[in-house]
């Protein structure tokens, strides 16, 4: 996922796989983390007064997925999983996600991955 991140416009309109946290999935919401320590952060529902150490990690290295009822049935079973998303990447949705559910990756198959 970072290599993507860091490169958008060389994988932009391109199908790529990324290993990642799947943090929720939901019909408004569906996010990707690269690392354990933001999912965990994420999860622990902000335990410090400020919450800015989680709002950092959504803010800079979440990723919001696009929605696919297919592949929303199956991210529903992997919420909190370390996984593989497939999908086609949209460097424009990936820069400026809005409020809502953007196909920042557009996805196409997600699979667990052992812990």
């Amino acid at each position: 996922m970072q290599e993507v991140a860091a490169n958008l416009d060389n994988w932009d309109g391109q199908t790529v796989t990324v290993e990642a946290w799947l943090f929720q999935c939901s019909e408004l919401n569906c996010h990707l983390v690269p690392t354990r320590a933001d999912m965990e952060l994420l999860s622990a529902g902000c335990p410090s007064e400020t919450c800015e150490d989680a709002i950092l990690a959504f803010d800079e290295r979440a990723v919001s997925l696009g929605y696919s009822p297919a592949f929303d049935q199956v991210a529903a079973t992997l919420t909190g999983r370390h996984v593989l998303v497939t999908g086609q990447v949209n460097a424009a949705a990936w820069r400026n996600p809005g409020l809502d559910r953007s196909a920042a990756i557009q996805p196409s198959s997600i699979e667990a991955l052992p812990e």
